[in-house]
């Protein structure tokens, strides 16, 4: 079994170009894998983003990664949006 994605966990996508992200919350589902709110840290090219930038996204779509330095984020990013 893979090991499930936590909150403040690192991962990156499955997708063909790959970003990086900070798991914000995990939402459970009994008939599949969980759903995950992911803040976007890192693009394709290594690059931070202008702007805040949220997905939902299945788990079985990311994979972890090593922790890296996210200090360069503004602290108002790490909020979780409500509603």
């Amino acid at each position: 079994m893979k090991h499930s994605i936590k909150v403040n966990d690192f991962v990156q996508s499955e997708y063909r170009a790959p970003w990086k992200g900070l798991v914000l919350s995990t939402i459970a589902r009994p008939s599949s894998s969980n759903m995950t709110l992911i803040l976007i840290v890192r693009d394709s090219k290594n690059n931070r983003p202008r702007k805040r930038i949220l997905k939902y996204l299945d788990s079985a779509w990311v994979k972890h990664i090593k922790p890296f330095d996210i200090s360069n984020i503004p602290k108002e990013w790490f909020v979780i949006p409500i509603g």
